[in-house]
């Protein structure tokens, strides 16, 4: 099976999609906690500003807790920072998973990096 689509996602469930929780939804909060060493902080604040100079942001009517966000398995730059982001959630406490998949359902969003899909689709961990 050829992976195409990567998401990575913490294993708690985020209550209004039902869907696992993405990286960014609690990377922020801990940026915010006061909980992270000045050396975390630096490291987590240096992706997130990555992501935020570098990858595009949907018009807003695409982020909503039903639109599922996927990086294109080619968005090698994005996935390098994603393992990254990930190693800094675990070292605090967060359990992430890697989804992947062909497919993720119906696509409504697309750019260079990412998709945005409306149909949760099943997925490999």
């Amino acid at each position: 099976m050829e992976i195409r689509f990567l998401r990575f996602v913490a294993t708690q469930y985020n209550a209004n999609s039902g869907q696992p929780s993405g990286l960014f939804s609690l990377a922020y909060p801990l940026l915010e906690s006061g909980r992270l060493s000045p050396e975390n902080t630096a490291a987590l604040r240096r992706e997130m500003l990555w992501f935020e100079e570098n990858l595009p942001v949907p018009r807003p009517h695409y982020i909503t807790w039903s639109h599922i966000f996927w990086y294109k398995a080619e968005a090698h730059e994005c996935v390098q920072r994603m393992w990254r982001l990930a190693t800094l959630l675990k070292a605090h406490g967060y359990l992430v998973e890697v989804q992947k998949c062909q497919w993720p359902g119906h696509i409504i969003y697309e750019d260079a990096y990412q998709v945005i899909s409306t149909s949760p689709k099943r997925w490999s961990s």
